[in-house]
């Protein structure tokens, strides 16, 4: 690794920021990574700060060096010299990303630099240049938390999420940056978290600032029960320590709505248009309404400018912020794995001991099933993984806010079967069949993104469905039945707005959505279910081709395939009716995930037909919350499925 300090460097260095020229002032300190140069390193001998390095490497797993200025007689032992320029390679990272803590958007840029560990005259004016091929980046180093990225015509006050293990900084007047259209970018001031007052870009010494390697980036960087993992702190020079904090934090939101046509398109798009990238997304019903719980990293200031602009939207009944509640959250999650007879065994071990169930089997081959919380979502996948993940697919989290103890019920709307000791209870009406309903009066309904909307003075709790809900192998007089499309997109902010707004433009009803992580990082799978003829949805494909950040897409309508949703229901249930809902719930083996003195919460897996047939079961005791995720499908391996047998005699 060579430092060229400003008395190596020609009055003009010319490079390119994402595509626009630049030119840099002569007090640059421009990095560059060479071969192993002795001659070099004999140079810089004298000019590091051996403390500091020796630090560094320690915390890099890299102790061999000294903590003092080591010997001349060194100079020509070979095997020290390449101790000592492996250390310096150890302390340059790659490029990385930093995190605004004012929107926690994340930008591109290059961070951690070794050259901070020479001594204060061979830094100057605290920039530094980081070359990697033909590209300059350009990047602040004021002592504090926040560094300041330039990128072209953007000023970005950014939080550190990962740095090199100890930098000692110089701090000076910054240059200014002087593009072709001679736009020059003014100084600014920073906004220390640590410090009561503003820093002043024009020191007189010389400070130091150590940062541990491992820290992670806060906005990904989770615990096993999915909260933010806590960060470490810095030791400045002084001796002072001070946390380092990101107000940057994974949010749980529900948003209750009307269904309408395009709504799935609106509420993605308010993200898109902020630049935040939607971890997962699931979509439910919750009588005549849909339920989104989305998922999103940000600060609490920003998020509640989304709350503000989500409320705007035409049928939005209800955005709240599940994060700083107690809550049941539940993610589903497919696994198709590759097995052969020597690994089988270990992996069964493996799926009972994360309450798992096997969905297909084939010679090569399992699917599993697995519910629970993000947490464990993630050890499943690094369990499984050793044996060679085929696909995965997962739904959103959903999340119902649990019920304290003691509180006092809501009584309304709730029937006598629960609360027996109501004076006058309002019993909930015979629960007749659901397509009777969708055809007795058609012209009450709206299209919707997830099903038909019912008219809000002729309340049905049951009309939520459109004829072709769950109908995969039948077709009507028409040609148009379910398709159940598995989309593979980038995980960039966006992509569902653009998925979404395809699916929107050309009319389609979305009958379900979810959104979840893949198998490769980097990328999400989207699985929906829309209605159409074969010939349109064909169509619809090509049309998803398009976007650049669509990778494939598979119609598995016609394959045998296994198909799971996820839903959790919070019904009203005191003492008396305890055991008949518990009774209820095996007999459909749904799970109860929380208990209170007036509710219980369940959850349950399965196809459609089954989580409506507990669904209406339970209506009668009283549904307070009903939170569900969209439906994903794996193609079955062993190319079975019993709707296809119906009606025909087998042989054994």
């Amino acid at each position: 690794m060579r430092l060229l300090t400003h008395n190596m460097l020609s009055s003009n260095i010319k490079g390119v920021i994402n595509g626009f020229p630049l030119r840099i002032e002569p007090e640059t300190v421009v990095v560059k990574e060479v071969d192993f140069n002795p001659d070099f390193l004999k140079n810089m001998f004298s000019k590091i700060d051996w403390k500091a390095l020796a630090d560094a490497s320690k915390i890099m797993g890299y102790s061999e060096l000294p903590d003092e200025v080591p010997d001349q007689s060194l100079l020509d032992s070979d095997d020290f010299l390449k101790k000592f320029h492996h250390a310096l390679l150890q302390l340059h990272l790659e490029e990385g990303a930093l995190v605004c803590p004012e929107t926690g958007r994340r930008f591109p840029v290059n961070k951690g630099i070794p050259n901070m560990l020479l001594h204060e005259d061979e830094v100057c004016n605290g920039f530094i240049a980081i070359t990697n091929a033909t590209n300059i980046k350009v990047v602040n180093c004021f002592i504090s938390q926040n560094w300041l990225a330039y990128t072209p015509f953007r000023r970005w006050q950014t939080s550190i999420t990962e740095t090199t293990t100890m930098l000692t900084l110089s701090t000076a007047v910054e240059p200014s940056l002087t593009y072709n259209n001679r736009r020059t970018l003014q100084p600014v001031s920073l906004h220390l978290t640590n410090f009561k007052q503003q820093f002043n870009p024009k020191p007189t010494t010389r400070h130091t600032l150590k940062i541990p390697n491992a820290i992670s980036d806060a906005a990904n960087q989770t615990t096993g029960d999915g909260s933010p993992a806590a960060l470490p702190s810095i030791l400045t020079a002084n001796g002072a320590t001070a946390p380092i904090t990101s107000k940057v934090k994974r949010h749980t939101i529900s948003v209750f709505v009307g269904d309408e046509s395009g709504i799935i398109n609106r509420i993605a798009g308010v993200f898109a248009r902020r630049g935040y990238n939607i971890e997962s997304l699931a979509v439910g019903l919750n009588k005549d309404k849909a339920l989104f719980t989305i998922v999103v990293s940000g600060t609490e200031k920003v998020l509640q400018q989304v709350v503000e602009q989500l409320n705007k939207l035409v049928n939005v009944l209800k955005v709240e912020d599940l994060s700083k509640d107690p809550q049941v959250e539940r993610e589903l999650m497919l696994v198709k794995l590759n097995v052969d007879p020597t690994t089988r065994a270990e992996i069964m071990w493996l799926v009972d001991i994360f309450r798992g169930n096997v969905v297909d089997a084939s010679e090569y081959s399992l699917t599993i099933e697995v519910t629970g919380d993000p947490g464990k979502m993630v050890a499943v996948q690094r369990n499984l993984a050793k044996f060679g993940i085929k696909e995965l697919t997962r739904t959103g989290k959903i999340a119902l806010r649990r019920e304290k103890l003691g509180e006092t019920a809501p009584f309304w709307n709730f029937s006598a079967a629960s609360y027996p000791d109501l004076e006058a209870p309002s019993p909930v009406a015979a629960v007749p069949n659901v397509t009777q309903i969708v055809d007795e009066n058609p012209s009450t309904m709206s299209g919707g993104d997830v099903y038909p909307v019912e008219s809000y003075d002729s309340y049905i709790m049951d009309k939520v469905l459109d004829a072709h809900w769950g109908v995969l192998y039948d077709e009507d007089s028409t040609g148009r039945q379910s398709h159940t499309l598995n989309i593979l997109v980038n995980n960039s902010p966006g992509v569902l707005n653009l998925v979404s707004g395809v699916i929107a433009r050309r009319g389609y009803n979305i009958q379900s959505l979810a959104v979840g992580p893949a198998e490769i990082e980097g990328l999400s799978r989207i699985t929906t279910v829309i209605a159409g003829t074969d010939e349109s949805i064909g169509k619809l494909v090509q049309q998803f081709y398009k976007l650049i950040d669509v990778h494939e897409v598979k119609d598995i309508t016609h394959l045998p395939f296994s198909e799971r949703e996820l839903m959790l229901i919070k019904v009203a249930a005191n003492a008396a009716a305890r055991r008949d809902v518990l009774d209820i719930a095996t007999i459909f083996r749904a799970k109860p995930v929380d208990v209170s003195d007036h509710t219980i919460t369940l959850e349950l897996t399965g196809d459609f037909n089954k989580l409506f047939a507990l669904q209406r079961l339970l209506e009668s005791y009283g549904i307070c919350e009903v939170a569900r995720t969209g439906r994903v499908a794996l193609v079955r391996e062993s190319g079975v499925d019993s709707t296809y047998l119906r009606g025909f005699s087998l042989s054994l």
